[in-house]
């Protein structure tokens, strides 16, 4: 029986009493002349695991055992999960307002979104054993099952990041094509960067410890030898936002080439730049790295390599989700706006299409009923660089990508005087 730890501002029922380790004391607690019961968990350096003692060392003066991250952390995971299945989903609606179907960039998605959920449960499952805790406050047994948990997390960390990259490389090439050297350079080595950081974790974490085993069971004295994990992971991490910002800048070259304002060029930039958002999430990771290098406390610290190599995936598909939405936006958008102009004309707003042509009173105007024709029933791209080429029988395919020049031919009569 150990001596309980009162808090400084209760009086404890019956003093300082003797109390189990890891117990709880009820005191009361003085508050405008009133008394309130407070049950205090107590916790003593003499209830730390031996193994971890003997591993790690006696814990630092004046340190709180009983602080736990994991709330916090698994609210935050929660949070983002929810916000990129959002993302993902109002992508869906939007391919379902545009009637194109499912592209390749929207399947590999969902199998990103599949595996943040994978990177988020691993996530929460470490800080139900140890992740986000102090190292001495932890069993060896519930510190060497988060370790398993961490050895797994890099496998599918690595496949939901690669993956998203993949589905914005997708996008790319359904936007601008494939046709030009340089594009197709700029795409391919994109590609190559991408699937090679996966490749690179999956067969190095294969290899990393001999046995295998030895990552989880080295700390309870199991023989075997390991590379340095903690340079590898960091090392990774930078390589992971490097590999971020190639892929961010790729499409660039090819808007500024575009014949179009500069304010329009600086504007679809944005709208591509918007995954620069995870790259921020991948600096705080590494930054999270680099203290879990240093750190004693490895399970405190590992906590905040959990959250953010979590939250960086959800980040990344809510980013690679964002320039999608514009046709969901534009339907939203003309389902109002026809609203407010029947309650207030009287009557349905006619299409844009329509409005687009009308042209002043007394005159007539007249359009190649193909290209009203393609106008309907062809695919547009999310940020409006595809255009329809004007012109051709009623039906003509046009191809679905690719960026066209947009000629209008108006026909005018009046009538003749005389």
């Amino acid at each position: 029986m150990l001596e309980g730890v009162a808090c400084k501002h209760c009086i404890p029922l019956f003093g300082y009493v003797k109390v189990p380790p890891f117990s709880f004391i009820s005191c009361l607690l003085p508050l405008n002349g009133r008394h309130f019961w407070l049950f205090v968990q107590t916790l003593s350096v003499m209830d730390v695991d031996p193994l971890i003692l003997a591993v790690f060392g006696p814990p630092p003066d004046g340190i709180n055992l009983n602080e736990n991250q994991r709330f916090g952390h698994d609210v935050s995971v929660v949070v983002l999960l929810v916000i990129a299945t959002v993302g993902v989903a109002l992508r869906l609606a939007a391919r379902i307002v545009q009637k194109s179907g499912l592209k390749a960039d929207d399947y590999a998605i969902i199998v990103a979104l599949m595996l943040g959920f994978g990177t988020g449960g691993l996530s929460i499952a470490g800080g139900n054993f140890a992740a986000g805790r102090h190292i001495w406050a932890t069993k060896m047994d519930d510190f060497v099952t988060m370790m398993k948990i961490l050895y797994s997390y890099t496998y599918i960390y690595a496949a939901a990041v690669a993956t998203t990259k993949v589905s914005i490389l997708l996008f790319y090439r359904r936007i601008f094509g494939f046709e030009g050297k340089v594009w197709r350079i700029s795409l391919t080595t994109g590609a190559v960067f991408t699937a090679s950081y996966p490749l690179i974790i999956w067969l190095t974490m294969a290899s990393c410890c001999k046995p295998v085993s030895h990552f989880w069971s080295r700390f309870v004295g199991s023989s075997g030898t390991c590379i340095d994990i903690n340079t590898f992971f960091l090392a990774l991490g930078i390589i992971n936002m490097l590999i971020d910002i190639i892929v961010l800048v790729i499409p660039i070259p090819k808007i500024l080439a575009l014949n179009m304002t500069p304010n329009k060029k600086l504007g679809i930039c944005g709208i591509f730049l918007l995954g620069s958002f995870v790259c921020v999430a991948s600096l705080v990771r590494i930054t999270a790295l680099a203290d879990f290098m240093k750190a004693v406390d490895v399970t405190w610290h590992m906590g905040p390599v959990f959250i953010w190599s979590s939250v960086e995936p959800s980040i990344g598909i809510l980013s690679a989700c964002l320039p999608s939405l514009k046709p969901l936006w534009r339907h939203i958008r003309a389902k109002v706006t026809s609203y407010h102009s029947s309650n207030s004309q009287g009557g349905p707003k006619s299409s844009s299409i329509q409005s687009a042509g009308r042209v002043p009173f007394g005159q007539k105007s007249t359009r190649s009923r193909g290209f009203m024709k393609m106008r309907l029933t062809r695919e547009e791209d999310e940020i409006s660089l595809t255009n329809v080429a004007v012109g051709g029988p009623a039906g003509q395919g046009v191809a679905q990508n690719g960026i066209f020049v947009h000629s209008n031919f108006e026909q005018r009569s009046t009538p003749r005087t005389g």
